[in-house]
């Protein structure tokens, strides 16, 4: 190709640009702009060296990742696909380090867990509300203070904490989160309490 056909070529894809700029925003996958306007320019006539001097435009907003279409996956052939589902954020809670889990007078937390022996997080939340409201009287019980009973039992707690003690409410009932600065236990969490441990059914 020579001089002037390049610049000519050069001439022809800035004329174009407008609307080249147009037509490749349209999509948010850096690599499917590339690629509409590769063809775009090719429609031009316009090959090789001459047509890699552009760039595809992106907007502002795709740079910055905000807007609603941002989220929306392109596929290969150019279509989108919707959006996929946000897991839930996790919260940074403050563990409060003054809990006395070991009050005069009173069953500690220790000898609590060891007469109760849960089995699972649903049962380690129930224990750690009702140690919470029952035996050390506490009456706001938020997911921090039940992180609080995790940390001192020693037990792995739950990626997501809010949304452990909900679900743990929704499937057993023993549990009341309506409001996540003051679980409650009511009286389907303190008759589970009375049963625990389980019992082990003999072996046949």
């Amino acid at each position: 190709m020579t001089d002037t056909e390049t610049e000519d070529g050069f001439q022809a894809v800035l004329g174009a640009m407008p609307k080249i700029a147009d037509a490749v925003n349209a999509f948010t996958s850096e690599e499917v702009q590339k690629r509409a306007f590769e063809t775009l320019v090719a429609a031009l006539g316009i090959a090789g060296s001459s047509a890699a001097v552009i760039k595809p435009v992106v907007t502002e907003q795709e740079q910055t990742g905000s807007g609603a279409d941002t989220d929306a996956e392109v596929s290969s052939n150019g279509n989108r696909r919707p959006p996929a589902r946000k897991r839930p954020a996790k919260k940074a809670y403050t563990v409060p380090k003054d809990l006395n889990f070991s009050p005069a007078g009173k069953t500690s937390l220790e000898e609590f867990v060891a007469e109760k022996k849960p089995s699972n997080n649903d049962e380690r939340n129930l224990v750690a509300c009702h140690y919470l409201s029952e035996v050390m009287g506490i009456t706001d019980i938020d997911p921090a203070k039940v992180l609080a009973v995790y940390s001192a039992a020693e037990w792995t707690a739950p990626a997501i904490p809010d949304s452990a003690l909900r679900g743990t409410a929704s499937r057993t009932g023993w549990i009341d989160t309506t409001n996540q600065k003051a679980i409650t236990v009511p009286w389907k969490g303190q008759n589970q309490i009375s049963k625990m441990p389980a019992e082990k059914k003999a072996k046949a």
